[in-house]
């Protein structure tokens, strides 16, 4: 009979990084499907997620930690009146939901002024698509954006860190055709475009990571 396998336990850096996985999975994509409890606005409690296998032999101070440290504030930690400790709290993911929600937490920009720069991070490969059809949702509920580039101040979320495209978006025009723009708590500018689509006549100007100009031409 051969003797049990050993699992190597995980890191605590690694333990962390598979924890923010399956947060961002389940408060994002998952947790109608999985049946869990989420609220209009996007939060779950903390104790629901910890009683489900997914979240198995983790800890609400676990949880805590992933919110407080992670660098993009992907997650708002919510305690509510009622709430006695950790585990009483509620969590939710700031953007990013493929799940339709009645009211997230999103503050509409009213008017260009509250809204000076929006800029979309994408990549080479994907730019000749993108100039012939426009930004599209895919299967999130939103079209990301950020308030500027990466590394500047404000800019907390909204592109990746290694785009190489970035997309400047005449926000006035589009205003005055009706697409609607919202500012996630973390500061990440979404929209759902025109029918899920952001054209391109919308885009102002498009460079690459360098500052090379590729629109307009």
């Amino acid at each position: 009979m051969f003797p049990p396998r050993r699992t190597n336990p995980l890191s605590p850096a690694d333990r962390a990084t598979k924890l923010s996985k399956n947060l961002s999975y389940v408060l994002r994509h998952a947790a109608i499907k999985d049946g869990y409890n989420i609220r209009p606005d996007g939060f779950i409690k903390v104790s629901e997620l910890l009683a489900s296998s997914r979240f198995k032999g983790y800890s609400a101070d676990e949880i805590c930690a992933v919110v407080r440290d992670n660098d993009k504030q992907r997650f708002t930690l919510r305690k509510e009146t009622d709430a006695t400790n950790t585990s009483d709290y509620w969590i939710k993911a700031n953007q990013g939901q493929s799940m339709e929600l009645e009211r997230l937490e999103l503050h509409i920009m009213s008017s260009p002024a509250e809204l000076p720069l929006a800029v979309h991070g994408t990549f080479k490969k994907c730019w000749p698509s993108i100039s012939k059809t426009g930004l599209k949702r895919m299967s999130r509920t939103h079209i990301h954006m950020a308030l500027g580039l990466p590394g500047e101040d404000a800019v907390i979320s909204g592109m990746r860190s290694d785009a190489d495209v970035y997309i400047y978006i005449n926000v006035p025009l589009a205003m005055q055709d009706g697409i609607v723009f919202e500012k996630s708590p973390n500061n990440v500018i979404l929209s759902r475009g025109l029918d899920g689509v952001i054209p391109p006549k919308y885009f102002d100007r498009v460079t690459d990571s360098k500052g090379k100009i590729i629109l307009p031409p």
